[in-house]
């Protein structure tokens, strides 16, 4: 058995980081969901936004993908440090995650834009929520896979290895990445 620890780092308000994604999708609530259609929609969408509103390429081999889906939940946490011009390598470390943040809010306004278009996987971005406990209706609504709630001052974020306190899923690097590389 792995050994189990539950550290989290603060991404502190002020302090610089790289743009971060919290991916999550109820699977009960999107059971006709492909987790491997949804990441290969998310990478692409990123892709098309960051050469089309940032005018730079998104350099895939800089990014870090970790797994700690359950048979409930889909859950990826992904990092991305660079973005390519030309040739040259262009760092993504943002001021702080409140700028972090409000890219990741063009990035889902680009992607809800385009989730109509034909051939867009976009429209796999966007999912079912589960049925809220307290809402007096308890009906599903739609979401966005991205979780925009990572965005607030000083938020823990689970380190590589660990698991959340009172859980048994680690955070770990993505298996099937892992193998390509």
């Amino acid at each position: 058995m792995k050994p189990q620890g539950n550290l989290y780092e603060v991404i502190l308000e002020s302090r610089p980081c790289w743009l971060y994604f919290d991916l999550e999708f109820a699977r009960e609530t999107n059971a006709n969901l492909n987790p491997e259609v949804a990441m290969t929609a998310f990478r692409e969408t990123l892709a098309a936004f960051c050469e089309e509103v940032l005018g730079m390429t998104l350099d895939i081999a800089s990014m870090i993908e970790m797994e700690s889906s359950t048979p409930k939940k889909f859950s990826k946490h992904v990092l991305v440090r660079q973005l390519r011009s030309g040739q040259e390598v262009k760092p993504l470390a943002f001021a702080n995650n409140a700028q972090a943040g409000l890219v990741v809010n063009e990035l889902i306004a680009f992607a809800r834009a385009r989730r109509d278009e034909q051939n867009s996987g976009s429209r796999h971005l966007f999912v079912r929520s589960p049925p809220s406990a307290s809402a007096a209706n308890a009906e599903s609504r739609e979401v966005c896979l991205i979780d925009e709630s990572v965005y607030s001052r000083n938020r823990s974020f689970r380190l590589l290895f660990q698991s959340k306190y009172g859980k048994d899923v680690r955070l770990d690097l993505d298996p099937a990445l892992v193998r390509k590389a």
